[in-house]
């Protein structure tokens, strides 16, 4: 037989003496396989109707497509002041990597490149103040009634 792409070959319904070539491609050799040995590879156990399951594939733990399982149906719910402080899933600031309320930082020694002003808060210690105005004079002052 010629090479041809295997969608250019012809399409045929197989009974179960059909010979299909089967490639192992770790061992590098090819087999053969029956159509009948394929058929009874069935993956869904619906279509068993009688025997047990033989395939290692179809074990306990394989689960259908409709299984309920997969199904999560409940309407969600709202919980977050269960996560609230005083929740009953209260989480804590390490939980979402922040520091506690009482947590602070000294501003002479954690924090850094501020004026010495900020840290000594004195009038003096400010830079490039105004200068005081010279030359005026305050009004005469009224008593309100």
């Amino acid at each position: 037989m010629a090479d041809v792409k295997i969608s250019e070959l012809p399409t045929k319904t197989v009974d179960g003496t059909d010979m299909i070539p089967v490639v192992d491609a770790g061992a590098s050799t090819t087999s053969r396989v029956t159509a009948a040995d394929i058929a009874g590879l069935a993956t869904d156990a619906s279509q068993l109707t009688t025997g047990t399951l033989s395939d290692a594939r179809l074990s306990a733990d394989v689960v259908l497509t409709g299984d309920s399982r997969l199904s999560d149906a409940r309407t969600p719910t709202a919980h977050k002041s269960s996560h609230a402080t005083g929740g009953s899933d209260a989480l804590s600031p390490s939980d979402i990597g922040a520091a506690n309320a009482s947590h602070t930082h000294a501003a002479s020694t954690d924090i850094t490149g501020l004026s010495t002003v900020a840290t000594s808060g004195s009038y003096n210690d400010l830079t490039d103040k105004p200068a005081a105005a010279s030359g005026i004079s305050l009004g005469t002052a009224w008593a309100l009634s």
